[in-house]
């Protein structure tokens, strides 16, 4: 199991547009920043996590922008990249990892 990351797409139809510019996902004209992504362009790690041979037998790992990310990968220039690009470092807290896996479990009903 993986997780990952579809990245920030105009999905978000319940909010308004001064909700969204006061965000910053829309600009002053109310045009998507360029960080946005297309609903295609937001499966296609998705798509490609599940075909692809360099993840077979790996789990464990946070998928962006169909690439494995690192803990390094995290932040940007722009203030919504910065909370929206790479892995934060939290998520390489290993002792959190089997109480996100319970609570996974926990919501399915199901042993992983």
């Amino acid at each position: 199991i993986n997780a990952e990351y579809m990245g920030m797409t105009p999905l978000q139809k319940h909010l308004s547009t001064e909700e969204m510019q006061q965000l910053g996902w829309l600009d002053k004209e109310g045009k998507p920043i360029p960080l946005m992504k297309t609903p295609e362009e937001g499966a296609s790690t998705s798509v490609w996590a599940s075909v692809s041979p360099e993840l077979e037998g790996k789990g464990g790992l946070y998928l962006e922008n169909c690439s494995i990310t690192e803990s390094t990968d995290y932040g940007g220039d722009h203030p919504i990249a910065s909370r929206s690009r790479g892995t934060a470092p939290h998520v390489w807290r290993e002792e959190w990892w089997p109480l996100v896996w319970q609570k996974a479990e926990s919501l399915l009903g199901q042993k992983l």
